[in-house]
């Protein structure tokens, strides 16, 4: 709990008791876990065998909370072996996954059953993973991604083997307002006999879907979307085994002239989905048009970390600009005075007021609206916490609350 860069090499987190999936490996609040294996061999600088360490039939193997810009989880060269849960990240920037194996053995349900999960997570490396399950039939989910926003994030360079999903972008994992918009994008993955390999599934809340371009037409061969469909399973027959798309329309940009028909997906949902043929010369292939990129492989180094630590500041001195202009319009200070002066002839004026600037009200603000109850009448002042449901957390506000006449 809240300690930054506390190091796991080579460790063994193992259930050896006589019930399955219990415990808990590691579990991180507001903290940077770095969870990798142990080099065995090198060349020159450059490690070319792990050691991996090992997570086994545990609840969840990892589980990983943050709230801070500055903490993610940083997890390499490392095996997870039928456990409930994988790895869970939440509200992290940043995070990285890479170089990982996940072999899931637990048929997926609504809260399990799955190898990774980016719960509310952005800035992720998410590389050179391999999510499988070794039977029949398929089982699992390999990876999770939910609400992870309109940035342009992406799953790059992964491999899906006898899954029930490969990849499911749940919720809002693209912006609508950017021109062009922007989000997340799958991005050379290899796909292998599963029921479907990539999934954006049906959502109660209102624009959701991944990015609209998944690669770009371009004579860029790295532009491709690039990912490998299994040919030996792909039949046309409306179960999507391909792309099963419930949200919103996106086009898919592949390569033409490629002996294998492995790049174009064949068994998709045609009225979410819209193919874009690239021709190349010479041809495309996967080595040239999906290279490694430099987070893949071996261990963060000081300088990388220094480098990322001020990426992220940069961030959070951004969004702190933009937050600032958004709590209460921009001034606190004339907003609550607003409301505390305010008389009962000025009750829709000061709601209107309130309800315009929300979900950004302050706890001051909010604080002087319940204590305004000449002004503000319950249900107003319900409509207002409802509309800034941060406020419901404050104890000083319930305190307040219960200091209301009515």
């Amino acid at each position: 709990d809240g300690v930054d860069y506390v190091n796991f090499e080579d460790c063994d987190f193992t259930n050896n008791s006589n019930q399955n999936h219990v415990g808990i490996g590691i579990e991180s609040v507001n903290s940077t876990p770095v969870v990798e294996g142990k080099c065995t061999s090198y060349q020159g600088d450059d490690c070319t065998e792990w050691e991996y360490g090992l997570f086994d039939n545990l609840y969840y193997a990892i589980y990983a909370t943050a709230a801070n810009a500055t903490d993610y989880a940083d997890i390499r060269h490392t095996s997870f072996v039928d456990n409930y849960k994988g790895v869970y990240l939440s509200g992290m920037t940043g995070a990285l996954v890479t170089d990982c194996n996940f072999e899931i053995n637990t048929p997926f349900v609504t809260d399990g059953g799955y190898g990774l999960y980016l719960d509310n997570c952005t800035g992720y490396t998410i590389e050179e993973n391999t999510f499988t399950y070794p039977g029949e039939p398929m089982k699992g989910v390999g990876l999770i991604v939910n609400n992870s926003g309109g940035a342009p994030n992406e799953i790059y360079r992964n491999r899906f083997i006898g899954l029930q999903q490969g990849v499911s972008a749940q919720e809002i994992n693209r912006n609508f307002n950017t021109i062009p918009p922007q989000g997340l994008q799958i991005l050379c993955c290899e796909f292998e006999d599963c029921d479907a390999d990539v999934m954006v599934p049906r959502s109660t809340v209102s624009r959701w879907g991944i990015a609209p371009g998944q690669g770009a037409n371009s004579q860029n061969p790295e532009d491709m979307a690039g990912n490998l469909f299994d040919i030996h399973s792909q039949i046309p027959d409306g179960d999507f085994d391909d792309i099963f798309n419930e949200g919103a329309h996106f086009t898919y940009y592949y390569p033409t002239n490629r002996d294998d028909d492995d790049v174009l997906p064949v068994d998709y949902t045609q009225s979410t989905v819209t193919l874009f043929e690239v021709h190349f010369t010479p041809e495309w292939s996967y080595s040239t048009g999906c290279p490694p990129t430099q987070n893949g492989g071996g261990g963060i180094s000081e300088t990388e970390m220094s480098e990322r630590l001020m990426e992220i500041r940069q961030m959070i001195d951004s969004t702190e600009q933009v937050y600032t202009m958004l709590v209460d319009g921009g001034n606190t200070e004339s907003l609550y005075n607003e409301v505390n002066s305010s008389a009962s002839a000025q009750t829709m004026q000061v709601y209107n007021e309130l309800m315009g600037k929300s979900p950004c009200l302050s706890d001051t603000v909010v604080g002087a609206a319940i204590e305004k109850e000449d002004v503000i009448p319950g249900a107003m002042l319900r409509d207002i916490m409802v509309a800034n449901p941060h406020t419901a957390k404050s104890d000083n506000l319930i305190e307040k609350l219960d200091s209301r006449f009515d």
